[in-house]
């Protein structure tokens, strides 16, 4: 059998992803995600085969390559690709490559590797059947792997806004033609080829009441899937495990029943704010917030913040809406106090609470509080991607810098330039954007335009650039330093957070000799301080 981390063998299938890509963007751009339609994919051609030949090149085994494969394929192409000829050409091509059987056994991989892959799988026939968050955050439960691909099937121009909220909850969307059986027979193509598609999918749930998914359920389980058929009945929803032959039915009222998310936050302002009066002050502890939330409406916020927020933290309820709460945590380990966030009472929050001694220490909101550039970096992407995710479903990925600064006043109540002032930066919006790697900004019909930078791994493409990476991560992991040095292997632990590789692998990919140590001290920016055994890097 080939060797696969032979440096011929994974150029030349880095070469065949590659021109794939370049075909899919020139006769069918659609199956690329939004911001790499435009991508220049021919002028970035060695930067993308080094970087893929990169991450290939530790592979030892056929089926790590191909989950590695899958991985990568993901961050470029939608969904629908995996259902193309393209795939299948590509497929096809690799298999010939490697000399890969084409039904690849999971199994040869170690215990411990399968289940930090594996998966769940969602399919739901939207004509069929309708799952609202509560309910699919219920069946959710039933499945031993995390929900980490969700498909919905329908004719979309029959289904009214439905199409962008569960886009919003991270579904892919499979249009059908109008008719009767179009959406189950989409599905059923769909879900017999989720093995080939999904390598590390071990669970399935099969959302819809149609009998003759049955068929399509006996298929999944033959190819050594747990399968779970969910249908409704007038009274309640049937959850059937196809493996035991176990049948649960559920009523009405046993499944999650919560209000709309405005009025539980609706509910939740209105508890502050009497609790507010009953107390005299305006900052109320977290706690006592949720305390009382449970009692007087009889469910938690931590339900809705898993139910409506995919999240854990109650907290996050009040982060995500500024515009009613505001948060402020005087210490990292102290407590968090909220308060209702309004114009009539908002320039009087301070001072009410001075005269309040166990608030006295209290001074403003948590999430108006950035103190460095790197806080002002993740709150700005943040934004972005929030934008992104709102306006995927109109093909809008540029945003104009002054739109992005109008919502970053509404969010934080401050301008950039006031942010960047208080932390002790000069400039403004856009040349704090044209300093960070993590923006890409442009200039049509003289208006200003930023986005979200590309995978930033493309851009490693000489020792240089690798220096001004290494100078970028460590300025901001001395920020707070008062000596501004770092020891070598935090500066490389970071890099291989960040990126995604090692240091090493991104050396020898670049063809740097020496270790890391000797590349540090032939930069012209960074020098070595040793002592001892111990080496410090810091600015020259």
């Amino acid at each position: 059998m080939t060797e696969i981390n032979d440096p011929a063998i994974i150029n030349l299938i880095a070469q065949n992803v590659y021109q794939t890509l370049v075909d899919i963007q020139r006769i069918n751009p659609s199956l690329l995600k939004e911001k790499y339609r435009q991508f220049p994919w021919r002028s970035r051609q060695a930067d993308f085969i080094k970087m893929l030949t990169l991450e290939l090149s530790e592979t030892i085994d056929i089926d790590t390559l191909i989950l590695k494969l899958i991985k990568l394929l993901n961050r470029f192409i939608n969904y629908s690709f995996f259902i193309s000829e393209q795939y299948k050409n590509l497929t096809e091509k690799l298999r010939q490559i490697t000399k890969i059987s084409p039904n690849i056994e999971l199994s040869k991989l170690s215990s411990d590797a399968e289940s930090e892959q594996a998966i769940a799988i969602l399919l739901l026939d939207l004509e069929n059947l309708q799952l609202d968050i509560a309910t699919e955050n219920f069946i959710a439960q039933v499945c031993t792997y995390p929900i980490q691909v969700k498909i919905a099937f329908a004719n979309w121009r029959q289904m009214g806004k439905l199409d962008a909220e569960l886009h919003s909850r991270g579904y892919d969307l499979i249009h059908v033609p109008a008719g009767k059986d179009n959406a189950d027979g989409k599905m059923i193509a769909v879900g017999l080829s989720l093995r080939e598609h999904y390598p590390n999918a071990k669970e399935v749930l099969v959302c819809s009441s149609d009998n003759v998914m049955t068929n399509l359920c006996n298929h999944l389980l033959k190819k050594g899937l747990t399968v779970y058929r969910v249908s409704r009945q007038k009274d309640g929803l049937i959850i059937s495990n196809f493996q035991t032959n176990k049948t649960h039915k559920y009523t009405l009222s046993q499944l999650p029943a919560l209000p709309p998310l405005a009025e539980c936050l609706n509910n939740l302002r209105s508890l502050i704010a009497a609790e507010q009066n009953k107390n005299k002050t305006q900052w109320i502890k977290a706690s006592k917030i949720s305390a009382l939330f449970l009692e007087k409406y009889k469910y938690s916020l931590e339900k809705v913040a898993v139910i409506y927020l995919h999240s854990k933290q109650v907290k996050d309820l009040f982060i995500g809406n500024p515009s009613i709460f505001a948060i402020h945590q005087p210490a990292p380990d102290n407590e968090i106090y909220i308060t209702v966030f309004n114009s009539k009472n908002e320039s009087q929050l301070i001072e009410n609470n001075s005269s309040n001694t166990d608030n006295s220490k209290i001074t403003q909101p948590l999430h108006q509080i950035i103190e460095s550039s790197e806080q002002l970096e993740l709150a700005l992407v943040s934004l972005l991607e929030h934008t992104n995710k709102k306006s995927s479903i109109n093909s809008i990925k540029l945003i104009t810098i002054a739109q992005l600064g109008i919502l970053f006043r509404q969010r934080y109540n401050k301008s950039v330039r006031e942010v960047l002032k208080k932390i002790g930066k000069n400039g403004n919006l856009t040349k704090f954007l044209q300093s960070s790697g993590k923006f890409t900004t442009q200039i049509i019909n003289q208006i200003e335009y930023v986005e979200l930078a590309s995978d930033p791994i493309l851009t490693l493409n000489s020792p240089t650039a690798l220096e001004q990476v290494l100078v970028k991560i460590f300025k901001s992991l001395t920020l707070k330093s008062p000596q501004s040095q770092i020891p070598v292997e935090t500066l490389s632990g970071e890099f291989h957070k960040r990126y995604g590789v090692t240091i090493s692998a991104m050396m020898k990919h670049l063809k740097i000799a020496g270790s890391f140590t000797e590349f540090l001290q032939s930069c012209n920016t960074l020098e070595i301080k040793t002592s001892g055994t111990k080496s410090q890097v810091l600015l020259t």
